[in-house]
């Protein structure tokens, strides 16, 4: 996920061409990526700084509690717009790093929130939302939370299979993942019949 400054930078470094592709030129999608609706460059910039330290400390192997306290004390502080790149890649982290933390409801919580925001800013069938659903759907599986778990479950093997392929493997792990919190519902509504 990034602003057409960066995949342009990004792809002249790599591989030195000025790409012009409709990614690269929709200045509605950049448009809503870089909103600062409702909030400053200030709060930006806080989140930008974060950004930069939660990288810093993560080099320097930090506590993953400790990074998402940083995490969560700058979102805390800042209302950028929910589409707004720098504040979806911070919640991203704070995802990673609940998850590292083992804090799982904050994970879900984090996770959730950036949902609209990975279905927004990134092509329909890209792995990235993907595998956001099938982390959603894992957590919510092992929460308790099936249905839910499930609906999530089938979007990451709906947007797997298209992006990477049935024989992928991770279209295999949500593919058991699947099968198992099914399993459960059916064990769970067969004791309570």
């Amino acid at each position: 996920m990034a602003t057409m400054s960066e995949r342009r930078q990004q792809l002249q470094e790599q591989y030195y061409f000025n790409c012009a592709c409709d990614a690269c030129s929709d200045t509605d999608r950049e448009r809503r990526m870089t909103s600062l609706e409702g909030s400053d460059e200030g709060e930006l910039d806080k989140v930008k700084d974060c950004l930069d330290v939660i990288e810093r400390m993560q080099k320097d192997q930090g506590e993953p509690g400790e990074m998402l306290g940083e995490c969560e004390a700058c979102l805390a502080q800042v209302k950028l717009p929910a589409y707004n790149v720098h504040l979806t890649r911070l919640r991203s982290k704070a995802f990673d790093l609940a998850i590292e933390a083992q804090e799982w409801d904050t994970a879900l919580d984090h996770g959730t929130r950036n949902l609209e925001s990975y279905r927004e800013l990134n092509p329909p069938f890209t792995p990235a939302v993907g595998y956001l659903y099938a982390n959603l759907g894992k957590l919510l599986m092992y929460r308790g939370k099936l249905d839910e778990a499930v609906t999530h479950l089938h979007k990451a093997e709906e947007n797997f299979s298209v992006s990477l392929g049935s024989d992928h493997y991770l279209y295999g792990e949500v593919r058991c993942m699947l099968e198992q919190c099914q399993a459960e519902i059916a064990y769970n509504e067969s004791t309570t019949s």
